[in-house]
């Protein structure tokens, strides 16, 4: 269960991430004028942060990526890598209810 529950984690950080680039790259050009107008790294974060609702996990993300880097992701690869996130964040929360279920289940038939 433990494995679970920290791959969980691990696919909800990534899937936070991937939303927060989503957002950069489909307003991409007023993204860019807010990083490049900012005169150091925080001053970056807050503005994404306000400007585009992003987490600070996020707006950091985005600001650790290359402008090469992030005009060259494909739309549409981050939206399928989004979708296949959720798929497997669904599978894993289904996974970990089910065990806490029977765990729960085993310990009732026992006590009788």
């Amino acid at each position: 269960m433990k494995r679970a529950e920290k791959r969980l984690a691990e696919k909800r950080a990534r899937h936070h991430l991937v939303r927060g680039f989503l957002t950069a790259l489909e307003d991409l050009e007023p993204v860019v004028a807010a990083i490049r107008g900012a005169p150091d790294g925080p001053t970056a974060r807050t503005a994404l942060q306000k400007g585009w609702s992003l987490s600070q996990a996020q707006a950091e993300g985005v600001l650790g990526l290359s402008l090469r880097r992030l005009t060259g992701m494909a739309l549409e690869e981050l939206r399928a890598e989004g979708g296949a996130l959720a798929t497997e964040i669904a599978d894993l929360e289904s996974l970990i209810v089910d065990r806490v279920r029977s765990v729960a289940c085993a310990r009732s038939l026992a006590a009788f």
